[in-house]
């Protein structure tokens, strides 16, 4: 008899879901590029006079072009010392007159993702287990950059440094229905689905541009003073993650602990983001970043394998998981899988619980600061430690 209710447990939790903090720094002799080709690159792009893409509110005012434009590192063509560009509005004298660039970032992440879960289960004659929940997310992010470019031994510009610095902020909300089945004390197999979380994020972008030269060609008057920055740029906006599947099987040894493995399917594709009332990002902006990420990212499923082994009030955990490259094609050679290995202790009785756990992350990303610049390599291996408190009743 499935149909006889023994009990319901009412539950709070909090869990950090993502870790931002991390930094890296990179550098080296380009003799191919310079940041300032993709400036011009960009301005070309749009196919617009310098009124509509420098002016106040122009297409790229508030951009790192824009700071280039201010800096008299993006010209427009036919201005003196250059010859005439018959393939666009602006040109690039960086690799005629400059040196070969030494380049050099920093890139600095901080902030976090909680959620708080709000859930309820039910027990159904000690086989069926049924529950929901819902999921209050909150989200911190904070990134800077500190981009520079030296010219060794040219006679006009000795430097440039760019900085940018993003905050984003927002929470969301998900729900999760989920069950278990017990058909005998030593195996019971689950399935839960978590409905997307629906975020509304709000953003903050400013960036800041100086140049250090060794002879200015226009002129005193107009050599740029100190650091030419853009306006705080605000956004806002709507986010959706993927819907996530999944189901386990576990394996009870006896009173001494148990065997567990479970797969997760995930559809990253599916991610979208929608404009607000309030603005930031229209409807046009959303439905290109939409279409760049299902053209990006592909389904992928998620494995994991864990074990405990009990004795008395106490536990002693390990695991193992496997989150496969999310990326439909093979990212600048670079394998970008994430294994992770887990270990922890535990202690528990009928009124209280307490765990301790690490959790060692490795998997390789790529970076590059600009497009049609040199690929940057990072080798990360993170190392969280968690501790969880619960009180059931």
């Amino acid at each position: 008899n499935f149909g006889k209710l023994l009990g319901g447990t009412f539950g709070i939790s909090v869990n950090r879901v993502n870790d931002f903090n991390h930094s890296f720094t990179y550098g080296g002799v380009n003799k191919n590029s310079s940041i300032v080709d993709y400036f011009v690159g960009n301005a070309n792009d749009q196919n617009a006079p310098p009124s509509q893409l420098f002016g106040k509110g122009g297409t790229l005012f508030n951009d790192p072009t824009g700071l280039a434009w201010d800096n008299y590192l993006v010209n427009a063509a036919g201005n003196q010392m250059y010859a005439p560009d018959t393939l666009g509005h602006y040109l690039n004298y960086a690799v005629k007159y400059f040196g070969v660039p030494t380049q050099h970032e920093q890139v600095t992440t901080k902030g976090s993702q909680y959620q708080i879960n709000l859930s309820y289960g039910i027990n159904l004659s000690d086989k069926v287990f049924l529950g929901g929940g819902i999921g209050i997310s909150q989200l911190d992010f904070t990134s800077r950059k500190t981009y520079t470019e030296t010219f060794q031994g040219d006679s006009i510009l000795k430097s440039l440094a760019l900085a940018e610095n993003l905050h984003i902020s927002g929470s969301g909300l998900n729900l999760t229905l989920g069950g278990i089945y017990k058909p005998i004390d030593f195996f019971q197999a689950g399935f839960s689905i978590a409905t997307p979380t629906f975020y509304v994020l709000n953003e903050t972008y400013t960036a800041g541009m100086a140049t250090n030269w060794n002879h200015f060609p226009y002129g005193a008057a107009n050599q740029p003073q100190g650091t030419v920055s853009t306006d705080q740029v605000l956004a806002t906006y709507g986010l959706n993650t993927p819907w996530r599947l999944s189901g386990g099987l576990t394996f009870f040894v006896l009173k001494h602990g148990f065997i567990s493995g479970d797969i997760e399917h995930l559809g990253y594709g599916t991610s979208n983001y929608s404009a607000q009332t309030d603005g930031g990002m229209t409807t046009n902006d959303a439905n290109a970043y939409n279409k760049n990420i299902k053209n990006a990212y592909r389904s992928v499923f998620n494995y994991r394998l864990g074990a405990e082994y009990r004795w008395k009030a106490f536990r002693l955990r390990g695991g193992y998981g496997f989150m496969p490259n999310p990326y439909k094609a093979v990212q600048n050679n670079v394998d970008n899988n994430i294994q992770s290995f887990s270990g922890g202790v535990g202690y528990r009785t009928t009124k209280f619980y307490i765990d301790l756990t690490g959790i060692a992350r490795q998997g390789n990303t790529t970076y590059s600061p600009y497009t049609g610049s040199p690929i940057v390599t990072t080798q990360n291996k993170t190392t969280t430690v968690m501790v969880t408190v619960g009180f059931p009743f």
